[in-house]
C-alpha cells in the first residue's frame, strides 16, 4: 500500500486587493452615500463613520483600502482613533479637570462712565 501524497499551497500574508476593485467598491459606496443623503437627510460624514466602523468591525479588506486612500476619510479615522485613546487614558487613571483659579478685581471709578479697569488673573500670576 502506498502513502497519498498532498499538495499544499501556502501563501504567505494576505492576498493581495486589485486596484480596480478598490475603485469600484469607492464608486459604490459614494453613489449610496448619496443616495441616503437625499432620502434620509443625514450628513455624509455620519455616514462615511459608519461605514469606516463596519469595514473594521468585519474586517472588510475593500472598505479599509477606500479609507485608506482617501486624505479626509483617513484624517477622519485618524482623529476619532486618537480621541477614543485620549478618552479610554482619563477613564484608566480617572481624570480630573484642574480647578483654575482666578482673582477678579476692578476699579469702580474710570474714564468712563462704566468705570475703571477690569482685571482677572490666575491666582499662579504674580501681579
Amino acid at each position: 500500500m502506498s502513502t497519498p501524497e498532498f499538495e499544499i499551497k501556502f501563501h504567505f500574508g494576505t492576498k493581495r486587493i486589485k486596484q480596480r476593485n478598490v475603485y469600484i467598491t469607492a464608486l459604490f459606496l459614494n453613489l449610496a452615500v448619496s443616495l441616503l443623503v437625499r432620502f434620509l437627510k443625514v450628513k455624509p460624514e455620519q455616514l462615511w463613520i459608519i461605514i469606516d466602523e463596519l469595514g473594521r468591525k468585519f474586517h472588510i479588506k475593500l472598505i479599509n483600502n477606500v479609507v485608506l486612500q482617501s486624505p479626509e476619510l483617513l484624517e477622519r479615522r485618524i482623529s476619532r482613533d486618537v480621541d477614543k485613546a485620549i478618552n479610554d487614558y482619563k477613564d484608566v487613571v480617572e481624570w480630573k479637570e484642574p480647578k483654575v483659579r482666578s482673582t477678579f478685581s476692578e476699579l469702580e471709578e474710570g474714564e468712563t462712565p462704566l468705570g475703571g479697569e477690569m482685571r482677572r488673573r490666575g491666582d499662579w500670576i504674580d501681579n
